[in-house]
């Protein structure tokens, strides 16, 4: 017989899960069957939001923050480990500024993000600088949102930091 006050169901954006807390294998009713946790968010999905970058002035002579659109396709999860490439776009005394963003990291079960990036900035469709560094952030829903700061490691040697913040368009088709 199965005691109805050793399980809980969680659900996770839309798998149902039976977690078995603190019942042993006999308690369960199942024999042979060990408790189960799950580990994982479900991050996958198409965004776009906004990126704003904070240039640190001491680094190199520019403009101090600049704000882009960004977007993402995130498809590649596995396990509770992404990667995907944010795409920042934005006009700027005239020129066409692309900055790619190749992020990979992880996402614990309650939507905490973390990782590094790589990044190349694109001026007018020719490769300007690049670099890299960190990410922390936060899934909550279908707002992904994550703060980074990095080193330009070509180019130009700019200290970077700034955030991200994009919402899920359609979970669903992925």
């Amino acid at each position: 017989m199965i005691k109805t006050n050793c399980i809980r169901s969680s659900i996770l954006i839309i798998i149902s899960v039976f977690v078995f807390s603190g019942c042993s294998e006999s308690d369960s009713g199942l024999d042979g069957v060990l408790p189960v946790s799950v580990n994982a968010t479900e991050v996958r999905g198409i965004y776009s939001g906004t990126t704003t970058f904070n240039i640190d002035q001491s680094s190199c002579d520019t403009v101090p923050s600049i704000s882009s659109s960004a977007s993402m396709k995130l498809t590649n999860l596995v396990g509770n480990s992404f990667s995907s490439t944010v795409t920042n776009s934005t006009i700027f005394e005239g020129a066409s500024f692309v900055e790619e963003m190749e992020i990979s990291g992880t996402v614990s079960a309650v939507g905490e993000l973390e990782g590094t990036y790589e990044e190349r900035l694109f001026i007018d469709g020719r490769l300007d600088s690049g670099g890299d560094g960190t990410f922390l952030g936060r899934l909550s829903g279908n707002a992904f949102t994550f703060s980074f700061s990095g080193q330009d490691t070509f180019g130009a040697t700019c200290r970077i930091s700034g955030i991200t913040e994009l919402i899920r368009e359609n979970p669903s088709i992925i």
